[in-house]
């Protein structure tokens, strides 16, 4: 009768450490689940949407992931105590390196980045007009007017060249905040669309301007 409880017993501590083993696989596998985020911006500091980004250990391969509206690009199950090298549409990240559980902001030149989805406008909207001139107060034709959707993040919008009279209009939809480029700078100037409002500023460029203006241009409200 001992012998038969004895045995029993036996069985019973092998169960139970079955049981603990496969609870401490479980464990680990979920250390293994911890976040890791690259996030990409161009010289900007526009968030880069749809960008590739690939972890290496050494030359191999490991990860890939492609960047949302916000710029970020997430990895989880990376392994513990490795570092990664990072690469953004195949341009290799210098003195960047990447260990799981980092948040880490990368830049990329803008040229090497994919073209950002362009903001479907509402049917209704505003119009915008950027008056771009020179410090001789000259109209200044074919330069390059460029608006990004900034309500969440940094959208690339629309890109229009100013005529010859140096105007350019866009089409813009409502509740929806922009900001305005002109030959790749920031201007500092933000807009947000109000159904059926008419929206205009005033630009200063550097380049020489083809005609005399015809109409006065206020620039109380350049930045």
């Amino acid at each position: 009768m001992n012998i038969k409880m004895s045995k029993v017993v036996l069985s019973t501590a092998l169960l139970l450490g079955g049981v603990e083993v496969v609870a401490a696989q479980h464990a680990s596998a979920a250390t293994n689940s911890v976040m890791s985020y690259v996030n990409v911006r161009d010289e900007e500091g526009l968030n880069a949407n749809g960008a590739h980004v690939v972890l290496f250990d050494g030359d191999k391969q490991v990860a890939s992931a492609v960047t949302d509206s916000n710029g970020r690009a997430s990895f989880d199950a990376l392994e513990d105590n490795k570092i990664y090298r990072i690469e953004v549409e195949g341009v290799k990240i210098s003195n960047a390196y990447f260990k799981k559980g980092n948040d880490l902001n990368v830049a990329v030149l803008r040229e090497a980045l994919p073209s950002a989805p362009a903001v479907v406008a509402n049917t209704a909207g505003a119009t915008f007009t950027a008056h771009v001139i020179n410090k001789d107060m000259q109209n200044v034709a074919n330069q390059k007017v460029d608006l990004y959707d900034i309500t969440a993040g940094a959208v690339f919008y629309k890109s229009m060249m100013t005529a010859a009279d140096g105007n350019v209009v866009f089409d813009v939809p409502a509740g929806r905040n922009f900001a305005v480029y002109v030959n790749g700078v920031n201007q500092g100037y933000t807009l947000r669309g109000v159904e059926g409002s008419k929206l205009e500023n005033t630009f200063l460029s550097t380049r020489k301007g083809k005609a005399n203006i015809t109409q006065k241009h206020s620039l109380r409200q350049y930045l």
